[in-house]
Formats: C-alpha cells, structure tokens, sequence
C-alpha cells in the first residue's frame, strides 16, 4: 500500500481522504467492485482523480515487467516438462502451460505496441510544436460540386453484413473511464486533476458535435488537421472547451479529433449518457473492457439511466422521416447498391406502418413486442434495419441532403429557366445556410424508438399519447429496468467505483445494479467516510430570538418583514464584533438574498458589518 506521499495529492491529505485513496487502489488492484460515500466538501473529487492515477501509472509501469516475469517462468517450466521422463502424463499440463505462455505473450505484444505507438505520438506531437506555419485560412470548397457530391450516396452495404465487421480498434493501454451527471461536474473533474501531481494523457470526449457549416461542407472536417489536433490534445488535460479552442486555432473539427485522440488516451471524461448508451459509447470508440469505471456523483444513477433510454417521437417527426428517406431515395434510385435499396424500402415500409398506428390508434399502454404486432412490422427484421442505419450513416447524410431538398419538394414540378437556376446557384453560393435547416435530420429521433422496440419486453413500455383533439400524436418509451441496460459495462469493466456524497440505501446499488450483472451483495465492498472537520470543532447553535427579543419566523409571509429583517443584521453585526475568522450567510433563494442585501444597505445594518468584516455577495445574486 502507497504512502500518503505517493498519492500525487496536491498538499497533506486529511485522515479520510488517504484512506478514500487506499480503498480505491484496492478496489482497481484487485479488480472489484466498491461503493465510496463520502460527505460533500471533503475532497471526494481530488481523491478519487489522485487515487485511480496513482494506481493506473503504477500499473503500467509494472505490467510490462510482471508479463515478461510470467513469461519466463512459463517457459522454464515448459522445459522442464519437456525434459522429464514421463512425457505422457505432463503432456496435458504442457498444452495448458502453452495456451496460458501464448496468452501473456500476446498481451505482452499489444502492450509493447502501445508503448511504440505513444513514443511515436510523442515524435508527432514535438514536431508540431516547432512547426509554426499551421494553417490558418478555411479550405476553399467547391460548393456546386458539394451539391452533386457523392458523398451523399450510401457506402455499399451488405444486408447481410456481421455487426463485428469494420469495428474499431480501442487501443491496448489501460484507461480510466471517469462518468459524471453532467458537462459541468465533467469540467470540474478536469480542474481537479490538474491538481496532482501524476501525470497522464487525457481526452473529453464531446457529447455531440459542433459544426461550423459553410453551405453543407464543414471546412473543419479536414484528415491532416483532424490527425495533428488529435495528438496535439493527447498530452495535456482537455474539456470540450479546451478541445473546441483548438479545433478553431489548428482549423481541425474538435469532434472527429476527439474521438481519434479517446484509442490512445488513459483518462477519458464524460457524461452518464455516453458511457451508458451503449450506440453513444460505441460511435465514441470508447470501450469500458478491462478498463476501470468510475461513476461520480451516482446517488440518483438509475434514475438517471432511465432518462438516457426513454425515447419520444411524434407523428410529424414520423411523416417527415419518411418523406425525406423517400426523397432521397428517389433522387439517388439508380445509383444505390441493391442491399442499400432494399434497406430504405424496409425502413420506408416500417416508418409508414408506425405512423399509420400512432395516427389511427387510440391512447393505450403497450409492450415493445405487442406494438410490433399491432403496428404490423413483426415480419420485418428491425435488429438489421437499425445495424444499417448506424452503418451506413443514413442520418448524416440526410442531414446534408435536407439543405437541398425541402421535405415538400417531392412530387413539385421544377422552375423552368435560366433565371431561376441561377438564382438557386447563387443563393446557395452566397447565403448563410438558415440554421433552422441544418438542425438535424428527423431520422435521429426515430432511431431509439426503433432500438426500443428490440430490446427485452419486460424492460420497458411503449405509450401511444394523443392531446384531446387527437391532433397530436407521439410515441414514447419508458423504461422500467435501468439496470439491464449497464450490466454490460459492468461485467466488461476490470473495476467499478460509484462514489458520492449520500449513497443511502446502498442496496439499491447492491441489488438493483449489480445485482443486475450477477455480483452479489457479499462481493461488493463498502466505504463510508465522516467529514473532514473534526467534530470538537463544530458547535451547531440554532437561534431562536434576536438580539432585542424578536422571535424569528422566517416564513414565506415574513419575507419582506422589515423588522425581522432588521433583527436579523442586527445579530449578524454582533456575530461579526464576536468572531475572529469570516462569517457566511446563505440565503433560500436569491430573490430574498437580494431583498435583504438591499434593505441592510438601506437600514445601515451593512455598513456596520463593513467596519469588522469585507463585506462580499453572491454575483449571481444580483
């Protein structure tokens, strides 16, 4: 066990936090599961940033040796084996010895190649500092030739194809894969760990992009730039906006750089609905196999799961989905592989057959597999109608085509005359595209309606909503076992930690989500820690009467009491005559804290304070 010296932690670490950093490293060295409550305020962050570091540099440092150790040891048996005399007996336990030398000589190579791969990145990443001439102009783009690009038209694919095929390689590095509720808790994370002292490669990785669009190429979407942005933030600690500022300075797409940068990171930050949306994940190219998990902030993690799968579309979304797939096959019919055709014509049929359903069913709960029934689509095979949407991007390329093609063009004669082409050319050359335009395709809020459907009935239900004119119609899905939808990572991870400040009931995390993945309550290991501050140095005092006998009464009908009020700032004056240190006044809301900073400014009360204390307020106060 490390030393508190040995932790990285920016300055002595109290009691409770060593100890919340010893309990992680076992947690991660022995590849468990652990829940860590810890009250807030007492460092939960800088712990567990310090503490999954200190393990992780350790364990790269050592894993090399111990594998080439084991290796060896391996081999000299394996001799022995072979120079023995009854070679027909240890002929078994020799095949076994050779499968087990085989596996740690092959993780021995994906280990090696990591290492060459970071010395290289290193390289990279030297030379693009003495490199002074980045460009710094946008490319021109050829904008009638982006119109008829084929970039638009669908990669071949085969209906048949393995979902394995073309799957990304994740790297063979160990990473720490940090997952909070929000961007903001992520941006915090990433302050603190600028705090220790370990250092480690790291990469936010954005939960959608942001594309600067000019026309309807991004002139940010360059390979060279994309490939330089990427090693560029693999040597220091980035959050989206740090990633975004480069992406602007290096004229890169921040998003593709990113997702380029998570194969050779070792930190990885994001928010729960990447890390637990298993599609998100995927496209992201982040894996949670082997890799240690560490959820923050998990007390409402459930609730939070269900929010991620839930999925709702409404029937004007359904209509438009159809009618801009059938636009666009209609444009591109004769230059479409046979399996891309048939696809669009399944997806078409499906997306007819669920409007027809949400606009003539009446309001009604239903299961995913008697929706499929009752809607008509169970002789089709929606596993591969969604495994060729996410293939073959369908998605973003409709996004692209919908600037061109209104959704109510279809079936519209075209202007005739020089004129009016003309006029269409040069809008298009000249003018802002309408950001209204560009906002997606309506296809994306079909998809995880589409994914709901084929997942287990007893996970989740699918509601058919409809407004009393029955004008407005939805489709949406609730579900009801968020625990199934993680087991996957939990049972894939070498390691997972939850952590935050109240943890209680703690079996719900023992038997609602671990216990979904097949980890018993007895296999997962507490920590619950007190506060920082010891407790003789807490004296909690509740005041009942000011200092002229006035009974507080702090209600909602008090409010602009001004003789309460009053009262108040009187004590408040005396308190600050009696204490040496500081003194913090929190307020329910901000409108009272207003009200009474201003009616103590008024009164003189502030100015009194003024003369013991440097007086300052809450800026998003006021």
């Amino acid at each position: 066990m490390l030393d508190s010296d040995s932790y990285g932690f920016p300055f002595q670490p109290y009691s409770i936090q060593l100890e919340f950093m010893r309990g992680l490293y076992t947690i991660c060295e022995d590849s468990s599961v652990g829940i860590f409550e810890s009250p807030t305020g007492t460092g939960k962050s800088l712990s567990i940033i310090c503490g999954s570091l200190s393990w992780l540099l350790n364990y790269e440092n050592n894993r090399v040796p111990s594998l080439k150790e084991q290796a060896t040891c391996l081999t000299n048996e394996i001799e022995r084996l072979s120079d023995g005399d009854d070679w027909l007996s240890n002929a078994s336990e020799k095949c076994q010895l050779l499968e087990k030398l085989s596996t740690i000589r092959c993780e021995l190579s994906i280990w090696e190649e990591y290492r060459s791969r970071i010395e290289n990145l290193k390289k990279e990443q030297a030379k693009l500092k003495d490199d002074t001439k980045r460009s710094k102009f946008h490319p021109q783009i050829n904008y009638k030739t982006v119109i008829e690009d084929d970039e638009d038209i669908l990669d071949s694919y085969g209906h048949d194809d393995s979902d394995d095929e073309n799957a990304e390689d994740v790297g063979g590095g160990m990473k720490i894969l940090f997952a909070s509720r929000t961007h903001s808790q992520c941006t915090e994370l990433k302050s603190k760990s600028k705090q220790s002292s370990s250092k480690t490669t790291d990469a936010g990785v954005p939960p959608k992009k942001k594309r600067e669009t000019a026309g309807c190429a991004c002139p940010y979407y360059r390979s060279e730039g994309i490939s330089s942005m990427a090693t560029d933030i693999l040597f220091e600690v980035s959050d989206i906006e740090d990633i975004v500022a480069k992406g602007k300075e290096m004229k890169a797409c921040p998003y593709y750089a990113s997702r380029k940068a998570v194969k050779e990171s070792q930190i990885i930050l994001m928010p729960y609905n990447i890390l637990f949306h298993k599609e998100t994940r995927e496209s992201c190219g982040v894996s949670a196999k082997d890799n240690v998990v560490i959820i923050d902030e998990a007390h409402n993690i459930l609730e939070t799961i269900s929010g991620i799968y839930s999925a709702e579309i409404t029937l004007k979304q359904l209509n438009d989905s159809r009618s801009q797939v059938a636009q666009y096959l209609h444009k591109y019919n004769t230059r479409l592989a046979p399996g891309n055709l048939l696809s669009l014509r399944q997806l078409i049929q499906v997306l007819k057959m669920i409007s027809n359903f949400v606009q003539g069913g009446n309001p009604q709960v239903l299961l995913p597999s008697e929706f499929v029934v009752k809607a008509g689509i169970d002789n089709l095979n929606l596993f591969k109608i969604i495994q060729f949407l996410n293939k073959s991007q369908l998605c973003r390329k409709l996004n692209s085509f919908k600037v061109f093609v209104e959704p109510d063009e279809i079936g519209k004669v075209p202007k005739l005359g020089l004129k009016e082409l003309m006029n269409k050319e040069t809008s298009i050359l000249t003018s802002d595209v309408d950001e209204k335009k560009i906002r997606g395709s309506p296809l994306l809020s079909v998809i995880p309606i589409l994914s709901a459907l084929c997942r287990p009935h007893n996970e989740g239900r699918i509601v058919l909503k409809k407004d009393d004119s029955r004008e407005i119609c939805s489709l949406k899905y609730l579900l009801l076992n968020p625990a199934a939808e993680v087991k996957d990572v939990i049972n894939e991870a070498r390691a997972v930690i939850v952590a935050g400040g109240t943890m209680r009931p703690i079996s719900e995390f023992q038997h609602q989500l671990f216990g979904a993945a097949g980890i018993q309550p007895d296999q997962v290991k507490i920590f619950s820690f007190g506060h920082v501050i010891p407790a003789e140095q807490v004296l909690p005092v509740i005041v009942t009467k000011g200092p002229a006998g006035r009974v507080f009464e702090f209600s909602y009908g008090n409010r602009s009491n001004t003789k309460m009020l009053d009262e108040l700032g009187q004590l408040i004056v005396n308190t600050c005559n009696i204490v040496p240190g500081g003194v913090i006044v929190f307020f329910s809301s901000y409108e009272i804290e207003n009200n009474t900073y201003k009616h103590w400014v008024e009164s003189g009360h502030l100015e009194k304070m003024a003369l013991r204390k440097r007086v300052r307020t809450n800026q998003f106060g006021f």
